[in-house]
């Protein structure tokens, strides 16, 4: 879907949906990363283990409502419903996790990067 279309779609929704699969250790595509810039919970398949996400990536993961079993589904959407102060918390939680790792502060990041200045040290795993 168009990144346009989605960003309709998001003006309208309470929470944002991703992908869900079966494989381990799943990322989100595009359509993650606008309902994590929208500021909206992210309801997607999340397969990491307790702190494995931040080894993996050198930072914390998301706050997002991960799923791991049908059953998940279920319980966010109507843990949601019944709280919708814990859903803009997690949506306001969201975007300020996007802002700082992939939004202004990776701009921050590519600007330092460019213009010469020292960057905190990579990830273990990068290196």
């Amino acid at each position: 879907m168009a990144r346009k279309y989605i960003l309709i779609i998001l003006k309208y929704s309470t929470i944002g949906v991703g992908e869900f699969t079966c494989c381990d250790r799943t990322l989100w595509g595009g359509t993650g990363w606008e309902v994590l810039a929208s500021g909206k919970p992210l309801l997607q398949d999340f397969h990491f283990k307790d702190d494995e996400f931040e080894r993996e990536y050198g930072y914390k993961a998301p706050p997002l409502l991960g799923v791991k079993k049908q059953d998940d589904i279920y319980t966010h959407l109507i843990a949601m419903m019944d709280s919708p102060e814990s859903c803009k918390k997690i949506g306001h939680q969201a975007k300020a996790w996007f802002e700082e790792h992939n939004g202004i502060g990776l701009a921050a990041q590519w600007v330092q990067l460019l213009s010469g200045s020292t960057l905190p040290p990579m990830p273990q795993r990068w290196q």
